[in-house]
């Protein structure tokens, strides 16, 4: 079995979304090491379990993000909490790019 090897990746946006019992964790990280973003849903706290996209862009994850939320809100998902860090983000890949 080969070991996995985690990137390091800072949160964009992520939200929570809760039904009955179950918990779906949906967000977009950026990974600097590649520049590429990371949509990710993790299905009540399974990280093994974690279904994980690849986008080159921001705007593409965050579209897709938005439309993975907007399925699951259509289906009776309500949303348990959210964070955002795409200030920080942004800042940081200014200073890296100056």
């Amino acid at each position: 079995m080969m070991k996995r090897t985690l990137r390091r990746t800072h949160t964009v946006i992520r939200w929570t979304f809760h039904y009955w019992n179950d918990v779906v964790a949906c967000g977009v990280h950026w990974q600097p090491t590649t520049s590429a973003y990371l949509v990710s849903v993790v299905p009540n706290g399974l990280e093994d379990a974690a279904v994980i996209e690849t986008f080159a862009s921001g705007v593409a994850a965050l579209g897709r993000h938005a439309a993975l939320a907007a399925a699951l809100r259509a289906r009776g998902w309500k949303v348990l909490a959210y964070s955002s860090n795409a200030r920080r983000v942004a800042d940081r890949r200014h200073r890296r790019a100056a």
